[in-house]
Formats: structure tokens, sequence, C-alpha cells
């Protein structure tokens, strides 16, 4: 039990930790051995106990680090689990779905079938065009129906950047949506930037706020393009990846000696190496 749980203490410690542990346990050997063979009277006692008492400090400082730092991945492991279970808690219906609804309503009277997205963004005159709409009875504003949209993915985006929803969870299950929340309505929001910037230079009015940085949907501009970078950045990466899987599939074959007319050229893309049988 007792060697079972001192290896269990050594495999968790790091390569530098294991050496101190080492030098230290070697300091307390020689000073034992130096006591058992040497004169044993209280002045050989204290030159031996000096440097035993180095190694057992440097011993607790380590097995105390090694400790802390177990203990942090432990709280690291289960903050990381809170902030899953944030996710699932407070946004899993993201949008919401009365406002994705009504989004989707005052499209189909605009007659777009389908959503913006990073692919298809809004230009700018179908902005201009939903910035002239005044509502009807039934619905507000399209600018106010587009925005409520988009705020819930600002509230999404800042949570993540507070830490309180892990983020790279969020990435996997949210990031094509994300990005295509801001690169899709790119041209809406930039209106908004537009618009707030014009009458924040009319203001005039005594008592009013002096000009500030207030930027519409700074958040979710942040986290998109930032995932943006990173999946653009794993594509280039997974794409080079396939490619030399490819390359190695193709010099299993020469070396099998398959003829290259026979290779399964559908398969060789998943690096199959099954020749094509006609």
């Amino acid at each position: 039990m007792v060697m079972e749980w001192a290896r269990r203490i050594w495999r968790s410690l790091k390569w530098y930790e294991r050496m101190i542990t080492g030098a230290a346990a070697l300091i307390l050997i020689s000073g034992a051995l130096a006591w058992w063979f040497g004169e044993r009277n209280v002045t050989w006692a204290v030159r031996v106990a000096e440097p035993a008492f180095m190694g057992l400090g440097a011993l607790s400082i380590i097995l105390l680090w090694a400790q802390l730092r177990v203990s942090n991945l432990q709280d690291e492991a289960e903050n990381v689990w809170k902030r899953v279970v944030c996710y699932h808690n407070y946004f899993k219906e993201l949008p919401q779905t009365a406002r994705a609804e009504d989004l989707r309503k005052y499209f189909h009277e605009l007659g777009i079938e389908t959503p913006p997205s990073a692919y298809r963004p809004l230009d700018e005159t179908l902005v201009e065009q939903i910035w002239a709409d005044k509502g009807t009875a039934e619905r507000p504003p399209g600018r106010v129906v587009i925005s409520r949209y988009l705020s819930d993915w600002e509230d999404f985006c800042g949570a993540i950047s507070v830490g309180v929803v892990d983020e790279e969870y969020a990435r996997e299950m949210e990031g094509t949506r994300v990005i295509s929340a801001f690169y899709g309505y790119r041209a809406a929001i930039n209106k908004m930037r537009q618009l707030q910037i014009e009458e924040s230079k009319a203001r005039t009015a005594a008592g009013s706020a002096p000009p500030f940085a207030n930027k519409f949907f700074l958040e979710l501009q942040r986290i998109a393009t930032r995932w943006h970078v990173w999946r653009s950045e794993e594509l280039a990466k997974e794409q080079e990846r396939i490619r030399k899987a490819d390359e190695a599939a193709d010099m299993a074959r020469t070396s099998a000696g398959v003829p290259a007319k026979a290779w399964n050229h559908e398969g060789a893309k998943r690096g199959s190496l099954t020749p094509q049988v006609d």
C-alpha cells in the first residue's frame, strides 16, 4: 500500500521535481550513513543534521508545491465543468426561439428564404431597405428585429469573454453560428455604428454625455473574428495532414507494385490502399 502510494506520487511529479526530490533523498541517505559510520557524538550530530535538514526542507517544499499544482489542476478541471454546465443552463436556446422566428418571418417578407451567413452576408442595399422599414402592427421595425437577434449572440460572447462559459467548448458547439452571426450581419452592424457616430457628433445639448468608444456588438466581433482565424488555421493544418496522408498512401501503393491506373482514387482521398477492381 505504501509503495503504491509512493509510486503514484512519483508519477505525478514533473521532471525537475523528481530531480530535486532525488537530490534531497540522496542528502538524507548520505546524512544517515555519515551518522552511522561516523563518531556519533554531539558535534558530529550537528554537522550531519545541517545538510540533512536542508534536504528534508527541500523535499517538503517540493512535495507541497506538487500538491498545490495537482490541486490547482483539479480546481481548473472543476471550473471547466462548471463553465460547460453554465452554457447548457443559460444558453441552451441560442438565440431565443421567438427572436429567431421573428427574424425568419421578416426575411420571408423581404423575399429572403436563406438567412444571412458568413458566405451570404447582407449587402448594403438590403441594409438600407431594412433601415427604411417602419414596422407593422404585428412586428417592430426591421432594424429592431435584427438588433434583438444579434443581442442574444452578444450576451453569449460576453459570457465567453469574462470566463462564465468555456470558450473551447463553446467554439466547438457554436463556432459556425457565431461566425455567421457577425459576418452575415456585418453590414447591419456597421450601419448601427455609423449612425451612433453621427448621433454623437450632433449632440450639443447641455448635460449630454461626452464622446466615448461604444461599439455595437463588440464582443460578438471579438469572438467571431478570433474563432474565424482559429478555424482557418485548423483547416490549413487539416488539409496539410490529408496531403501528407495521400502522399504516404501513394508511396505505399508504389512499393506494393500496384499500378497507378488501378488505384481507387476515391479511396485514396481517405488514405485507402484498396486497389480498384474492374
